[in-house]
């Protein structure tokens, strides 16, 4: 897909804003061309050989699924060309506003291509002129402003590629050719600035969900050493049950252990990781590389046809991020480990009991006095004691003046005994015990509380808990569950190699993973300097300068892939020899030695400081050649410098550009 760009750089040419662009526009374009480079001047030619010269700018070219981009017309490039007996020949910025719009392209002051869902970029320049003498000059070159040059790959990888990497895109930040000739001799440079890859590979995505599944031992070592019921909880019945088998019951006991290990890791999981040239989200996957940072540092002066994508350039980049998810793996289960070392623990284990007692019974006796009873014999006087005596006893009869009667007639003493229950108060039993600290104390045999009492049928039964033999379970019971070689911690390491790991290895570095699609689908070349046939009907050599050629194989089942170049300058014919882009300026003894040569040529790129204007004297017979072309390759010049001359370029040369398609005739340019 293409990110959608606007397409207009300042305000547009017409009426007031005309009048400010042409002024401006040309006096800052002037300045801006003045530091173009210049052609040499080759030698006289023959009055009988008229040199043909023939130069070309075309920012894109090559193959896109299966169409011939050369053949979009919207994409003609800027030629010129000489018979050796014309005026100076000049092209400038031939795309048509009307012909790119019906392909989707918006054009202000610079055209704005997007080519179906690969291409997004802002066409800025492309130049060619052509001289009588056989020398010949051609530019191209974009730039981003506020956005990148992007070429979206993903599409041109027909799906097949989709659970290894998607959203793959090549972004530049500006992208130059340049490329001269003077009969058989050629030379060229190019300029990159930034290029960024970028793409999204699942194997290395969704990094939280990974980390919590493998975190899920830890939640279940914990659930099974807390409770009543849990390891701690038994450890602890272990040692107090024997003591209360005297009384047949058993404590009640709490374990509780509090970590907080998501939060522990949680900071690990948020970051985006890289070291610059490596820039990676564990979350989304998406990872981004600084070309750059694998070529030495730079992407200038680079050997001709330098392959950015090499298989150790490839390798390293995948190493790096498998080495950082290795080394995540390693900090996360760290981060388990201390947050489980420094866990509280708190155990507590209490009972109190009434023991009910059998009633106590006793015998409790006392004498009592008990009355006799028996005959009461009295005589009988005047009948008194008749009536007497049977008042008492009772008359029981009469015999010769005696009356017998019953009564008391003493006592006796009896003991008498009686059983008494008497109840007993109940027998109170209690235990205590009360182990509070980190588990890292508890594994160490202390703890900042360790406390444990008991008492049994109110201290009629003697009874002790050893605290110590507590912790030694507690602690066997942790090691056991936490970090023991079949442990917690043990097993979250096991899951991050398998799920976080394992997947990121293969996904990049296995047969089937990134580094295979990056090495042997995609090839990103710079500085492709080529002897290529046959351009506009010539059957003569001529000399391609390309800034960037990507090449992209189709998924399986599709042969049709892409070979894409970036910003392409071609100059001829005859072309047999190709040499150092600034071997003119720097040939001793010339007339007009570049001043900056030993600087510029020493690294093998273009130099700063090139003439505008370079007469026969030094380089061979010919009218001076004034440089009319858009210098966009600048090596060592700042980014910042570049986007100012192409900037100044684009004010001038967009107003000439439109008067020109405006009066629908080609330009030319008269030398002495």
């Amino acid at each position: 897909m293409f990110t959608p760009h606007s397409s207009h750089f300042g305000k547009p040419v017409g009426s007031a804003a005309a009048s400010v662009v042409k002024r401006v526009g040309a006096s800052v374009g002037i300045c801006a061309l003045t530091v173009g480079f210049a052609l040499a001047g080759p030698g006289a030619a023959s009055a009988a050989t008229l040199p043909a010269s023939y130069g070309e700018g075309q920012f894109l070219s090559g193959t896109l699924l299966g169409l011939d981009l050369n053949s979009i017309v919207e994409l003609t490039p800027a030629f010129a060309s000489n018979n050796g007996s014309q005026p100076m020949q000049s092209s400038s910025d031939p795309l048509s506003v009307t012909a790119l719009n019906t392909i989707g392209v918006n054009s202000g002051n610079a055209a704005h291509l997007r080519l179906g869902d690969v291409l997004d970029a802002r066409i800025l320049h492309q130049f060619a002129q052509a001289a009588k003498d056989g020398s010949s000059m051609a530019t191209s070159g974009a730039i981003g402003k506020g956005d990148d040059i992007d070429l979206h790959l993903n599409s041109l990888l027909n799906g097949t590629y989709a659970p290894v990497l998607s959203d793959l895109k090549l972004s530049l930040d500006a992208v130059a050719a340049e490329a001269r000739a003077s009969l058989t001799t050629a030379s060229g440079d190019y300029t990159l600035a930034e290029a960024t890859l970028s793409f999204t590979s699942p194997a290395i995505a969704q990094l939280s969900p990974k980390v919590n599944t493998a975190l899920l031992p830890v939640d279940a070592a914990i659930a099974s050493l807390s409770g009543n019921d849990g390891i701690l909880g038994n450890a602890v019945d272990r040692v107090v049950d024997p003591v209360l088998g005297a009384i047949g019951s058993s404590a009640n006991v709490s374990a509780v252990v509090t970590a907080d290990v998501h939060g522990a890791v949680q900071p690990l999981l948020t970051g985006t990781y890289g070291n610059g040239g490596v820039t990676f989200n564990l979350q989304t996957g998406e990872v981004s590389v600084d070309l750059a940072q694998f070529s030495g540092g730079k992407l200038n002066d680079l050997a001709p046809g330098t392959e950015l994508l090499s298989g150790p350039v490839v390798n390293q980049i995948l190493n790096g991020i498998t080495d950082t998810v290795s080394t995540l793996t390693d900090q996360i289960a760290e981060k388990v480990t201390v947050a489980l070392r420094g866990a509280q623990v708190t155990v507590h284990a209490d009972l109190d009991m009434l023991s009910p007692q059998r009633s106590l019974d006793s015998q409790i006796c006392r004498d009592i006095q008990v009355p006799i009873i028996g005959d009461i014999v009295t005589p009988i006087t005047g009948g008194v004691l008749g009536g007497l005596g049977g008042l008492l006893g009772g008359t029981t009869g009469t015999t010769g003046g005696t009356t017998v009667t019953q009564g008391v007639i003493g006592y006796t003493t009896k003991t008498v005994c009686d059983v008494v229950s008497k109840a007993l108060p109940d027998l109170r039993s209690t235990v205590n015990v009360d182990i509070k600290g980190t588990v890292q104390q508890i594994l160490g045999g202390t703890a900042a509380t360790a406390a444990a009492s008991v008492s049994l049928l109110g201290g009629t039964v003697s009874a002790k808990i050893d605290a110590d033999l507590i912790l030694d379970g507690l602690a066997a019971g942790l090691n056991d569950s936490l970090f023991d070689s079949d442990g917690a911690v043990a097993q979250v390491v096991d899951r991050l190699n398998a799920g976080l790991l394992n997947p990121a290895v293969d996904g990049l570095l296995g047969s089937k993973g990134v580094g295979t699609v990056l090495t042997s689908v995609i090839s990103v070349k710079v500085n492709l300097q080529e002897l290529t046939r046959g351009a506009h009907g010539s059957k003569d050599a001529m000399f391609t300068q390309t800034a960037v050629r990507v090449t992209v194989l189709g998924g399986a089942g599709s042969s049709k892939g892409a070979t894409v170049n970036l910003a392409q300058a071609s100059v001829g014919p005859n072309v047999t020899r190709i040499v150092d882009s600034c071997a003119t300026n720097c040939t001793p003894g010339a007339s007009n030695p570049d001043p900056n040569c030993t600087s510029n040529c020493n690294g093998g790129g273009l130099g700063t400081s090139v003439p505008t204007e370079i007469n026969g004297n030094g380089a061979g017979a010919g009218a001076p050649i004034t440089s009319a072309t858009n210098r966009l390759a600048y090596t060592g010049v700042g980014i910042a410098t570049l986007i100012a001359v192409i900037l100044a370029l684009l004010a001038a040369g967009a107003y000439l550009a439109r008067e020109g398609y405006r009066r629908n005739h080609a330009k030319s340019v008269a030398t002495d």
